[in-house]
């Protein structure tokens, strides 16, 4: 199945750089891995949050950093704020579902998220 998307916000994409259509581009690639179909101000935290849970135990994620090398991709709401209205076919799934998909069957939202914390908008691992 094509991964289809759409922004419908209020930015004018014609203003955008190269850098904000590359992050636009992770972005709709990357609701597949967060399962959330829709980037919302409501949605945003847990957007984020799951992006770099995900980044954290796989690093799957990675932009082009100009044009000289390839690093990990911690994002924070406002670098993502700007792109609120991104809508795509991909699943949706609620935190506990994502929390399993990924953890497995012991995992809940308490149990994943719980180990981590807030600096400086980061999700940072508390072990």
């Amino acid at each position: 199945m094509s991964l289809n998307f759409r922004y419908t916000g209020k930015e004018n994409t014609k203003t955008w750089t190269k850098y904000d259509w590359q992050t636009y581009n992770m972005l709709v690639w990357a609701t597949m891995s967060v399962d959330l179909n829709a980037l919302t101000e409501k949605n945003i935290y847990e957007f984020v949050r799951r992006f770099n849970i995900n980044n954290f135990y796989d690093e799957t994620f990675e932009l082009k950093d100009g044009t000289t090398h390839r690093c990990r991709v911690q994002i924070k709401v406002k670098d993502i704020r700007k792109f609120v209205g991104l809508k795509t076919n991909a699943s949706n799934l609620t935190a506990n579902q994502w929390a399993i998909k990924h953890f497995g069957n012991k995992a809940s939202d308490e149990y994943c998220f719980s180990k981590f914390t807030i600096n400086n908008g980061y999700r940072e691992r508390q072990d």
